[in-house]
């Protein structure tokens, strides 16, 4: 073997070997193993109110060097929605060598439900347009305000320069990756239509309900506004100076199901003396028990 060989050869031991040292001055330096992470129930059931804490609930963590670890426990991630709403929570456990363990836990929630979508004013809009969401809003059980994620879907596009009526869907996400979607219609106007058309305000423009639930649709009329003039919904069908009866509204709720889950839109139309007919929509979501 030549000599530069050997010399190679030789540094090339040592290094390996004072790798091997540092390794084993490391290790002698704590016990080298992770903390033991248990708990007496691998699944758990939890409210939409509950502080993420109450996923440790029974769960401890021991070391062998350290002892009980259990104050070290964090929820380090929880998935998003599996089959039948279920989650996986990732549970973390140190030691003072920085040692982690790791383990995980399902979470099923006992009143979970889907965002709602929210719409106080009428989606009607004089052409040229460009901002649709003013009056939509999203609240969340988990994440609460979610109103600036809303966004529309691909499902549609809104001719801003040209008067009709446009079928576009809201979504939005939480943090679950839980999309909740509702399909709506955004009216668009000219000026002169837009002076002549009443507009129609609901109290909500969006209405969940539950398989096998009633509507009062007519309750749902809060108010007309046309020519400057606010007409309150009251009893009755005749139009006064302020008031407007809600039996004077048209009302096509022909294609709802209430006993189907599903999303559903009913059409109030109505004219307040010589006004152009106005439409206003109320988009219903049935929802399984």
């Amino acid at each position: 073997m030549k000599k530069t060989n050997l010399i190679g050869l030789i540094i090339l031991l040592v290094a390996i070997g004072a790798a091997a040292f540092m390794t084993y001055r490391r290790t002698q330096s704590g016990d080298g193993l992770a903390p033991i992470i248990r708990m007496d129930e691998t699944k758990i059931e939890v409210s939409v109110e509950d502080d993420e804490s109450v996923i440790l609930d029974g769960v401890t963590a021991t070391d062998v060097a350290d002892g009980d670890v259990t104050d070290s426990l964090v929820v380090e991630k929880i998935s998003g929605f599996m089959e039948d709403g279920r989650r996986i929570a990732t549970l973390a456990a140190f030691d003072s060598d920085n040692q982690v363990a790791t383990a995980t836990r399902e979470i099923s929630y006992t009143d979970y439900y889907s965002t709602r979508i929210s719409i106080t004013e009428p989606l009607v809009f004089a052409l040229n347009t460009t901002s649709f969401l003013d009056g939509v809003t999203a609240t969340d059980c988990l994440d609460g305000d979610l109103s600036s994620q809303l966004k529309f879907s691909d499902s549609g596009q809104v001719e801003t320069d040209a008067a009709g009526v446009y079928d576009m869907e809201l979504e939005v996400t939480n943090s679950a990756d839980d999309v909740s979607k509702i399909p709506i219609k955004i009216t668009m106007l000219s000026t002169e239509s837009m002076s002549n058309t009443p507009l129609i305000y609901l109290k909500d423009f969006v209405k969940y309900v539950k398989v096998g639930e009633s509507i009062d649709y007519e309750k749902l009329i809060d108010k007309c506004e046309y020519l400057g003039v606010e007409y309150e919904a009251v009893s009755g069908k005749s139009v006064g100076d302020d008031t407007i009866g809600r039996g004077k509204f048209s009302i096509d709720d022909k294609d709802v199901d209430l006993n189907t889950a599903g999303n559903y839109t009913v059409t109030y139309t109505v004219s307040i003396n010589d006004s152009l007919k106005a439409k206003a929509y109320l988009y219903v979501v049935v929802e399984d028990e």
